[in-house]
């Protein structure tokens, strides 16, 4: 996946390449040019799964605790 350059960059680039009497750049020169490189890589699979473990976790650290004394209480009532 690449970032894109702006509408303006690619204008100049552009014009400043019709000028030019010569054939195409390869597609790397161009994205060299235009600064246009792939981003960096994905996050490893396991932290994929970190954000639902967390909610997890909090769920059951504070959540579960918290409604077990509701319902405690209530039951008292």
């Amino acid at each position: 996946m690449y970032s894109h350059p702006t509408k303006e960059q690619v204008r100049v680039y552009l014009a400043q390449r019709g000028q030019a009497h010569l054939p195409p750049p390869s597609p790397e020169e161009i994205r060299r040019r235009l600064d246009w490189r792939a981003d960096p890589a994905p996050l490893p699979a396991a932290l994929m799964y970190l954000p639902p473990a967390l909610v997890w976790i909090t769920f059951t650290w504070c959540c579960l605790p918290l409604m077990a004394f509701t319902l405690a209480r209530n039951d008292q009532k």
